[in-house]
């Protein structure tokens, strides 16, 4: 055990200093995977994976070049030119930063993201010069601020995991970097040449091999190498993975959500009908299975309260899901309609909304009056986007709502496809009569279905999809009795309508209180997508019916629980993979740290134990010179200085010393004998030192 464990150490150590003396492949592997990682970020950010795995082939190509120019060119002027050519490249990728953009794939980034585009940019155009480490090591410059952009922004939110395999790979060149540092400023103070022949080869980090190894056998032993690094970059990563959270959960309910500009986001294919163009189109599916939402955020909303953002309604069910009617009267919806007027006693209350991705129709809080820019409402209800405004667009306006009636309430007359049961399972129709059975107006059986509804069907994200040839409302009031929010209101619709309610299918988004803002709006995220049953009254208008409130939810099927689209690094198997990576990082730095304070115990005993003998030594001379050794005097420039009052024992004082800083300085560990001979030759000085007068102390 202990001989594999020695291997995997050793091993491990040839990897970490291999090739330390001059930049080598692992440098650039190093910092051009970690810069990859920052640019590819910024474009997972706008939603673009194209943007994010152009610009990371980019840095990677431009870093392998450097290493190619770095090999054939290492001792050349022209490689000395690489800050300069790096600053040329930083401004032209912020003067040009506009036509770079239609290079990319997409269009590149956003308007709003400038800085972002003309920092990667910065990167490629960086990769390709950086030739030596102070340019390589510049690289992080524009690769943090890339991702403090991205964490800034939010829209990316396992930006932390590239972040922290850039802080890594940062770490560890730094620390490889530094030693280069020293290993020059070595050669130049002439530490490895003071013993050379005369006429010998100059020491010269480039033609001298082995004196990165000869660094750390000598004073600089003791320097923490890019194993430190990588190990503190390690702990500082597990730190904040578990501590993080915890901030997290513990300042939100004092500081709330912090109120940033969300970049505009490129509409996802992959999104669900609730929150893509399925919310205008003619048709609509329901029950097809579990629904993922992300936590990308779509508008924020002030309101006096929480309202249903209706952004499109259906009419007719198809057994299947629903459809819009071509006869939908533009009266249902219009502000100066005469449906509109006969409500009494209207609260006309305000808004603001402002759009963050682009949506097809502008999600609205009751029935529009007017608006700022103004809206038009289409003859289906859908209210339109002025122009081509789908994204980034601010509206302010008035709405109306019915003084919704508690006590007597009857149904209006509308289209009678509103009222229409056909497509309604008989099953459904009965037990629709059965439940609203006693009820003293449509009101209280609208109240008594809703009830039912809630009462039969579990909430839950998580639900398979209704087999073919079901229908879905039946299939789950009936039979599984778990769906979430469109089954939960196609079924209060047809239920409603079997009692004679007109009643309508909608779609939009319900706010979360959670999630309100520092100035008191609310951020909208797609999670908070829904879909809910409208109720026309006499005298009220349309009121919103959701039967999802008070229903049971699953356990990890609740609203949220299963409602994030989880990607790759999110899944269990990930997980796994991450926790074996944690094990074997933990068994790996604990075979380095056995190795290292088994060889190196001993070694700092000795040490310890000499130390005790020099300070011994120089309290003698300090007895008989009156000189005190001060802080950071070399043991040479103290020599010198108590010299002149050794007399007859300078020879031997001078002896002792020397074999003091061979003791210290020498290539390879300190030896028990000689620390042993050390402390003799210094108790017979001692003794002899008496004898000599004593000087005065200044």
């Amino acid at each position: 055990m202990a001989k594999a464990i020695d291997s995997t150490g050793a091993l491990f150590n040839r990897i970490v200093h291999r090739d330390t003396t001059s930049l080598g492949l692992l440098d650039y592997a190093l910092m051009g995977f970690g810069g990859s990682l920052a640019v590819w970020s910024a474009g997972m950010a706008i939603g673009s994976e194209q943007v994010g795995y152009f610009s990371a082939g980019l840095v990677v190509a431009g870093t392998l070049f450097s290493y190619m120019v770095r090999l054939l060119g290492k001792s050349s002027r022209f490689v000395r030119a690489d800050g300069v050519l790096y600053t040329i490249a930083g401004i032209c990728s912020a003067i040009f930063a506009g036509r770079l953009m239609t290079l990319m794939p997409e269009g590149g980034f956003p308007i709003e993201l400038f800085g972002a585009g003309w920092l990667s940019w910065m990167m490629i155009f960086g990769s390709f010069v950086s030739w030596r480490d102070s340019t390589l090591l510049f690289q992080a410059v524009p690769a943090i601020a890339l991702f403090g952009l991205v964490g800034c922004y939010d829209t990316y939110r396992a930006v932390i995991f590239p972040f922290y395999g850039f802080l890594v790979c940062l770490a560890t060149f730094f620390a490889r970097a530094h030693g280069r540092q020293m290993l020059e400023e070595s050669v130049s103070s002439g530490y490895f040449s003071r013993a050379q022949a005369p006429g010998a080869a100059p020491v010269r980090p480039e033609t001298t091999p082995g004196l990165g190894t000869k660094l750390r056998e000598g004073p600089w032993r003791w320097a923490a190498g890019p194993e430190w690094a990588l190990a503190s970059a390690l702990v500082v990563v597990g730190i904040s993975l578990v501590g993080a959270p915890v901030v997290q959960s513990s300042v939100q309910g004092v500081a709330g959500f912090v109120r940033l500009a969300v970049p505009r986001m490129r509409q996802s294919s992959t999104l669900p009908p609730l929150v893509t163009s399925a919310q205008v189109s003619a048709t609509v599916g329901i029950g097809r299975g579990a629904v993922r939402l992300t936590e990308r955020p779509v508008l924020d909303v002030e309101t006096d309260r929480l309202r249903y953002l209706r952004n499109a309604s259906y009419q007719i069910y198809t057994g299947r899901g629903w459809a819009r009617s071509a006869q939908a009267p533009t009266v249902l919806y219009a502000a100066d309609s005469e449906s509109v007027k006969q409500i009494k006693n209207p609260n006309t209350f305000r808004w603001r909304i402002r759009l963050q991705q682009p949506l097809r129709a502008m999600p609205i809080p009751g029935t529009l009056v007017n608006s700022s820019p103004s809206l038009t409402v289409q003859p289906d209800g859908t209210v339109s986007l002025p122009g081509s405004s789908r994204g980034w667009l601010e509206v302010s306006g008035q709405s109306l709502e019915p003084q919704y009636p508690v006590e007597a309430a009857q149904a209006g007359e509308l289209l009678p496809e509103l009222t229409s049961t056909q497509n309604i399972d008989p099953r459904v129709r009965a037990l629709a009569k059965a439940a609203a059975k006693g009820a003293a107006n449509d009101w209280q059986a609208a109240v008594l279905i809703k009830e039912e509804i809630a009462r039969r069907i579990r909430y839950n994200i998580n639900t398979t999809a209704v087999p073919g040839g079901e229908d879905p409302v039946a299939y789950t009031l009936l039979d599984t009795q778990e769906a979430y929010c469109d089954i939960f209101a196609s079924s209060m619709v047809l239920m409603a309508r079997s009692v004679g309610i007109p009643a309508r299918y909608s779609t939009g988004f319900l706010p979360d209180e959670a999630n309100r803002l520092g100035d008191g709006s609310i951020l909208v995220l797609e999670k908070n997508a829904h879909a809910w049953a409208e109720l026309y009254f006499e005298d009220a208008g349309w009121v919103p019916f959701d039967a999802t409130e008070g229903a049971i939810e699953v356990p990890g099927g609740g609203v949220g629980d299963g409602s994030d689209e989880r990607p790759w690094y999110q899944r269990e198997w990930f997980a796994t993979i991450l926790d074996g990576l944690a094990l074997t990082l933990a068994f790996g730095g604990a075979v380095y740290a056995y190795q290292t304070f088994r060889n190196r115990g001993l070694n700092r005993d000795l040490r310890s134990d000499l130390d005790r003998v020099y300070l011994n030594f120089s309290q003698a001379l300090y007895r008989t010179s009156g000189i005190r050794r001060g802080m950071g005097v070399t043991a040479d420039e103290y020599l010198a200085a108590v010299t002149p009052s050794m007399g007859p024992l300078a020879a031997e004082v001078k002896a002792t010393s020397d074999g003091f800083v061979k003791a210290y300085y020498a290539p390879g560990p300190l030896q028990e004998d000689g620390i042993a001979d050390m402390k003799k030759r210094v108790a017979t000085l001692k003794d002899k030192l008496k004898q000599l007068p004593r000087q005065p102390r200044p």
